[in-house]
């Protein structure tokens, strides 16, 4: 519990903003009503139309989706890493879906294991039933889980390969021309990975990959999501081909999550800009991933995920999933709730 609450004081810390919302035993689900600031990661690497890769602020990247949405709100979601933990997150956008309060994300934001969420969070409800696949049918539990005890580099070495068959399976075609699509009207898909020869991180556009990547569109959009799950360790590193100002080099990438838990681009929380972030940050209550999944279901379905509660039934409890005993949400914490912008 105290390792949780931590985890809230340091993301007030970092946007210097009081929180609206909610924390609970294992998870965080925070929503920003107001701009913020805080050190972050103030550049994106893009696409584009000539196959060449380039680092620009995430000021001008703001400025054009902006321009491309106006009179549209302004929807944020950053999702963090946590492993398997990750399913709390997943849990909790299907949950959004059936509450009828998941809004449209403008941008979505992935770091680790969030990174394997956000294509999901940013495509919508209509990918629900493969984001319940992915972390229902035991598959990515058992690989997620796998690489925590045991000798290092055998199970790195395995784990990466059922890592890369994992993604490389639900990275389809399809998916990657959704997403191209939804990014042609201005919403922007972000996955943070970290340079292992700088130690930096690195932001990537991945729907400018979709779009202008061509026939390498599907393996550098699937091995950029690799990489950001790649922790150290566990997972092998991922060499990643870029064309920058054109030079081609070959770069190492590990976990995203090594330089910060979850990222908000700068330049869409500036005072001028009125964005709603909302930050979800996985975190442990079970080790079970199907029931950590249904935790962040019944919470958001029953709309205590980063709002006071809603009414829920006669006794205003939110129940597991088979209506047996009462489940703590984020919503219902005491000490986030004191701190609570209202």
């Amino acid at each position: 519990m105290r390792e949780r609450i931590g985890i809230a004081s340091r993301a007030a810390a970092l946007f210097g903003i009081g929180l609206l919302t909610l924390q609970g035993c294992a998870s965080t689900a925070i929503h920003v009503p107001t701009a913020a600031q805080g050190k972050a990661p103030n550049s994106i690497r893009t696409l584009g139309a000539d196959g060449q890769f380039s680092t620009v602020s995430s000021q001008s990247v703001a400025r054009r989706v902006l321009s491309q949405r106006v009179g549209e709100p302004v929807n944020i979601l950053a999702l963090s890493g946590g492993g398997a933990d990750g399913a709390f997150g997943a849990g909790a956008l299907v949950g959004l879906t059936q509450s009828a309060l998941r809004p449209q994300f403008s941008v979505v934001a992935g770091v680790s294991a969030g990174a394997l969420i956000a294509p999901y969070g940013f495509l919508g409800s209509g990918w629900d039933d493969q984001l319940v696949e992915v972390y229902t049918s035991g598959g990515a539990e058992h690989l997620l889980q796998s690489g925590r005890s045991g000798g290092l580099f055998a199970s790195g070495a395995h784990s990466g390969a059922a890592l890369w068959q994992l993604v490389d399976r639900y990275t389809t075609d399809t998916l990657i021309q959704a997403v191209a699509h939804e990014a042609s009207t201005g919403r922007l898909l972000l996955v943070t990975t970290t340079d292992v020869s700088t130690g930096e991180p690195v932001v990537w556009d991945l729907g400018s990959i979709a779009m202008n990547g061509g026939p390498a569109a599907r393996e550098l959009f699937r091995d950029v999501l690799v990489a950001s799950a790649s922790v150290p360790g566990l997972f092998p590193p991922v060499v990643i081909r870029v064309q920058e100002q054109q030079v081609l080099s070959e770069e190492v990438h590990v976990d995203g999550a090594i330089a910060a838990p979850f990222l908000v681009p700068l330049g869409f929380v500036e005072p001028s800009h009125e964005a709603a972030v909302y930050v979800i940050v996985n975190g442990r209550r079970t080790p079970a991933m199907q029931s950590l999944f249904q935790y962040g279901y019944q919470c958001a379905r029953a709309g205590r995920l980063w709002t006071p509660s809603r009414s829920v039934g006669p006794d205003g409890e939110v129940r597991d999933g088979t209506g047996g005993r009462p489940i703590h949400c984020p919503a219902d914490d005491e000490y986030i709730g004191r701190l609570a912008v209202r």
